[in-house]
């Protein structure tokens, strides 16, 4: 990104002046007064409706599609390997009981702070 222009007041007419000088930016207007009340033109709105004609917007899944999405993820995350080992995760916990500085508990355990932060929330490993 580089700056291309300053000022300490009038920004409305250099913003016209550079959306001009630039056609491709995605303003709908010279610049300075916003977007408010802006329609787009028929023939865009047709264009866009006509490309989401046949994809797959707001369709319903059936039962069975949602039952087997539901048994493969659960299914899933009781095959999944844990990336720490059990001793490790009793070890944060444990630290987590003694000391507030759960990025120093990282720090000394060696391990990512979101893991420690994740177990402290209880959104991972609350189980062990």
């Amino acid at each position: 990104m580089d700056i291309v222009d300053e000022t300490d007041g009038d920004w409305e007419s250099l913003e016209k002046k550079w959306i001009k000088k630039f056609p491709n930016l995605c303003n709908h207007r010279e610049g300075g007064e916003g977007c408010h009340g802006y329609k787009q033109p028929t023939k865009h709105i047709e264009k866009r409706r006509q490309s989401m004609l046949g994809k797959n917007k707001g369709k319903k899944l059936s039962l069975e599609h949602k039952q087997a999405i539901s048994k493969f993820q659960s299914n899933h995350k009781k095959n999944k390997p844990l990336k720490y080992t059990l001793e490790q995760i009793k070890a944060i916990k444990e630290a987590l009981l003694t000391n507030n500085c759960k990025a120093c508990i990282a720090r000394d355990l060696e391990v990512n702070p979101n893991l420690v932060y994740e177990i402290s929330y209880g959104t991972k490993y609350s189980d062990v």
